[in-house]
């Protein structure tokens, strides 16, 4: 069989030279088209360089996504690779001194189908507007005026030198269209003090001069090449020390203001709670409606509470320092904020069962207060054997819930926003927040349910007369009502709820399931015992349903 070979696109010898000793000669601003025609061709370009000025040569192809398929790089007269600042399609060289060099234009790693067609072009950006190094750096002053640098090459450094003053903020906004700056701060002897994206700020601990070196910081669909606005601005000492040594007393009772000028920037105040009473601390970020970062330590600077927008300690017997740090809650962006420190007075209610609040049996509502993340609030009631009892917190502020305790241990330890108990005596109800960041103003409702109809055990059930309709009422979510009938093996018998609607239970003289968790209505519920003997019917409430009267039969 004869072999037939795919035809190949002809080769125009005629494009740029391949080598350096054949090369087009370019000038800059100038530029045109060309066809790289085969994975192995190159075009190589010359030019003429003048020492201390920035040359950037560009070949522009069809893309594959994002990448280009042809590529670029620069040459000496005998073939050696220059270094180069850039991407792979577009590069950049300062020229050290006068002389020739090469631009050598080949396909790219993605390019897969020839001919690959493509534009080219020289640029001549000028000398560097700022040196790149601590030596020639470009002296400016913190006028807080806005100026306009460029960066010509990917690798660009700009260095600008300032003298400070020891304590002071010193910020440097800089923003550019097609860049993001990175910002290092050096002090007089080249030591890095601080790297960070713009906007940058840092408080300087003695004076002299510092340098700031900006760079472009590579970012998706940005080519890190262009100009870029910056200004340096002298924003005082810092308002408010960053150690418990140097923190501020605030004055109780009076708003004030404070400003976290660098991202690392801590304000520390030192706050004296008085013997037995509540101090509060309420912080708001100004730029937005949220709560501030806060720490607040004990004198040892053991973290007590870590919250947003508000802290609270309530002192014992003795009056007691405490502080709070206010952070940035933002981690790039510095802030202002409006802070208040309030004292709330003696805990309105104990935190023990020793000292608890005397609510009595009756229904009563009231509003209490979680003055601090570990306050808990506790009530005693007089219950009444056999009552039973509705506990239900509610809050805005916060996540509350409740729990009920006995003389002798808890009666419901799971926190729930409502609790239903059926105590012998007198128990306490105590009341705290879920979280343990919890704290704030909470409405508390006592309701009696009254006295349960019927008893809830095998132990205290209600005899059942066959084919004698019993009333009864489920008042509580908890209630159960149980009744005992005795039965005869082998029979059939029908069990009915004639009015109400409720779940329905039996079980045999032996505890065994007769029947199941099974809706009770007027529609009989028909079942059969296999011993003879005392049964028992459990009747709950239906899933959902508030207060239920019902009334059952057995036939």
């Amino acid at each position: 069989m004869e072999k037939r070979c795919s035809p190949q696109p002809p080769v125009n010898e005629d494009d740029p030279g391949d080598t350096p000793t054949t090369a087009t000669e370019l000038v800059p601003g100038g530029g045109g088209a060309a066809v790289l025609h085969h994975a192995e061709d190159l075009d190589v370009f010359s030019f003429s360089v003048v020492a201390g000025r920035i040359y950037r040569f560009t070949c522009s192809a069809e893309r594959i996504g994002y990448e280009s398929t042809c590529a670029v790089q620069f040459l000496t007269a005998s073939g050696d690779l220059l270094p180069a600042a850039g991407m792979y399609w577009m590069l950049g060289y300062e020229a050290p001194a006068n002389s020739t060099l090469y631009a050598q234009v080949r396909p790219s790693v993605f390019a897969t189908q020839f001919p690959v067609p493509y534009s080219y072009g020289l640029e001549d950006v000028g000398p560097d507007d700022h040196g790149d190094t601590a030596e020639t750096a470009t002296l400016i002053t913190a006028s807080g005026l806005t100026h306009e640098a460029r960066m010509e090459l990917l690798n660009d450094s700009d260095f600008f030198a300032f003298e400070a003053e020891a304590g002071h903020v010193y910020q440097f906004p800089c923003e550019g269209t097609v860049l993001v700056c990175r910002v290092r701060l050096r002090d007089a002897s080249g030591t890095l003090l601080h790297e960070q994206l713009a906007p940058f700020a840092y408080e300087v601990t003695q004076a002299g001069r510092y340098t700031l070196e900006v760079t472009s910081n590579r970012q998706p669909l940005l080519t890190g090449i262009g100009t870029y606005r910056y200004s340096l601005q002298d924003l005082g000492p810092d308002d408010h020390g960053d150690t418990a040594a140097s923190a501020t007393e605030p004055s109780l009772g009076t708003a004030a203001s404070g400003r976290l000028e660098t991202l690392q920037d801590v304000d520390v105040f030192r706050i004296t709670v008085p013997a037995g009473q509540v101090v509060r601390f309420r912080c708001t970020l100004q730029e937005e409606p949220l709560g501030c970062t806060l720490l607040l330590k004990d004198s040892a600077g053991t973290t007590l509470v870590d919250r947003q927008g508000v802290v609270a300690y309530e002192a014992g017997s003795t009056s007691v320092p405490v502080f709070v740090e206010v952070r940035n809650r933002v981690a790039l962006r510095t802030s202002t904020y409006t802070y208040q420190v309030e004292n709330l007075g003696p805990d309105d209610h104990a935190d023990s069962a020793e000292g608890a609040s005397d609510l009595g049996g009756a229904t009563l509502e009231l509003d209490g207060q979680l003055e601090t993340n570990l306050d808990s609030d506790f009530f005693r009631i007089e219950a009444t054997a056999g009552r039973f009892y509705r506990v239900i917190c509610t809050s805005a502020e916060v996540d509350c819930v409740v729990r009920a305790h006995g003389s002798t241990g808890p009666i419901a330890e799971s926190p729930r926003t409502s609790l239903e108990i059926k105590a012998p005596g007198p128990f306490f109800v105590e009341v705290s927040g879920r979280d343990s960041r919890d704290q704030g103003s909470y409405h508390l409702r006592l309701e009696d349910l009254g006295l349960d109809d019927h008893g809830d055990t095998s132990d205290t059930a209600t005899r059942l007369t066959l084919d004698t309709p019993i009333s009864g009422n489920l008042d509580a979510t908890t209630d159960i009502d149980v009744f005992v009938v005795t039965l005869e093996a082998g029979r059939s018998y029908q069990l009915t709820a004639p009015s109400g609607s409720v779940n329905g239970t039996v079980r045999d003289p032996f505890g065994a399931l007769v029947l199941n968790d099974v809706t009770l209505d007027p529609t009989p519920r028909t079942f059969t015992p296999q011993y003879a003997g005392d049964h028992f019917v459990e009747v709950r409430k239906q899933r959902g349903t508030v207060r239920t009267d019902y009334q059952l039969q057995l036939r």
